[in-house]
């Protein structure tokens, strides 16, 4: 089926975001987000989720790791930080840290990408909670974004979408 599509610009500040927990508060006995509170990890990443972790022309680019120096609640929680690597031959190239619950592909060469797709939820959600610690560097800013969308037959209805731009340090 179409998924709903969400492009980005690559960032080119640091951002080191520390998220603990997310979930829908609604009707359901069960959160509809995977792996809500960052507690499970496999090859690095975090269970359920996608990030912009990869290698490219043989440098390693891990903007997304586990931090378990101070999770809001549980054992860990995603540290996103934003990475600039010197890759030869081209130079330095920065990858903003990205953790979506849909698919991210990325165009390096444009700096460009798209995240497509999230998790189905069958009822309306009243409220989505979460923690996060931001910890900025100078002009640094942080954009978290959600979008909801239905299936029409044909294509994709979006339903709502937001997103909150975040400068400056915040707590918890």
């Amino acid at each position: 089926p179409q998924t709903m599509k969400q492009s980005y610009k690559f960032l080119s500040t640091l951002l080191i975001l520390l998220i603990t927990s997310f979930f829908f508060s609604h009707t359901m006995a069960q959160d509809p987000i995977p792996n809500p509170g960052f507690e499970d990890w496999s090859g690095g990443e975090p269970v359920g989720w996608n990030t912009i972790n990869q290698n490219i022309f043989g440098t390693d680019f891990t903007c997304v790791t586990r931090d378990q120096s101070n999770p809001h609640t549980g054992t860990s929680c995603a540290k996103i930080q934003t990475i600039t690597e010197n890759i030869f031959i081209v130079g330095p190239v920065t990858m903003p840290g990205i953790l979506s619950l849909g698919e991210i592909t990325l165009d390096v060469i444009n700096q460009t990408g798209t995240v497509t797709g999230g998790v189905p939820i069958d009822t309306r959600p009243n409220i989505l909670k979460g923690w996060f610690r931001y910890l900025p560097g100078a002009g640094d800013s942080c954009i978290m974004g959600i979008g909801l969308s239905r299936w029409n037959g044909t294509g994709r209805d979006t339903l709502a979408y937001g997103y909150k731009t975040i400068g400056g340090q915040h707590p918890d």
